[in-house]
């Protein structure tokens, strides 16, 4: 849990700055979120007290809690609270559950490599867990036991681990989007022109050539 979640959880006093900070860095290059950057006791304070909702005021707020459970709560205890109030998947909340439920056994008993696929799938449960998608699972998972082994927990080749680190699991690049184009503008239809259009038919032409006038003249009254 330490190794992937918060390296630095028991030197920090609920905040880790230099965290924060990559985290930004990471996730302004990628253009969206891919790295947090939450120490254990944030995470803590998230799930006792705040919603999923984010906003500055809240990440505000929940750094206050977190400095106050350091305060107040030895390390000890706020790891073994974060670990029985986080979700596992649906309906799976705390380690035990979780252990009995992808496990069929207690936490107590779980070997390395399965506890390294509980932690693996902490940042998204629902999506990263080996009953939805066992590919990702075990991607996540392989990485764990990197961290682990990076950390002096257990040895690589317990493991089956090689000399190259893991990639992180990350989510999908959403689709670009595509700019809806606007439609060309409608072009009037053009009234002929008056001039063009004239209101009389041409006068006819025999076939000598002489016009021949539309004009009749009127025969006196008296004829």
């Amino acid at each position: 849990m330490i190794a992937s979640e918060d390296q630095k959880f028991f030197g920090h006093e609920g905040v880790d700055w230099n965290a924060i900070q990559d985290s930004v860095a990471a996730n302004g290059k990628k253009g969206r979120a891919v790295r947090g950057g939450s120490t254990i006791t944030q995470q803590l304070a998230k799930n006792l007290f705040f919603d999923t909702g984010k906003s500055v005021t809240r990440k505000l707020r929940e750094l206050i809690v977190a400095w106050w459970l350091e305060q107040d709560l030895p390390k000890v205890r706020i790891l073994a609270l974060y670990l029985n109030v986080i979700e596992w998947g649906d309906g799976i909340y705390g380690c035990e559950a979780a252990a009995r439920a992808y496990y069929d056994k207690s936490a107590a008993d779980l070997t390395p490599i399965e506890a390294a696929g509980l932690v693996a799938m902490i940042p998204k449960p629902r999506r990263t867990n080996p009953v939805v998608s066992p590919a990702r699972f075990a991607r996540a998972q392989k990485r764990v036991l990197w961290l682990m082994a990076s950390a002096g927990y257990i040895e690589k080749e317990v493991a089956g681990l090689g000399t190259e680190p893991p990639p992180e699991v990350l989510d999908p690049e959403p689709p670009p989007e595509v700019p809806e184009t606007e439609p060309s503008p409608e072009v009037p239809e053009t009234e002929p022109s008056p001039e063009a259009s004239p209101t009389e038919p041409p006068p006819e032409v025999p076939e000598d050539g002489a016009r021949v006038s539309r004009h009749t003249t009127r025969a006196p009254a008296w004829l």
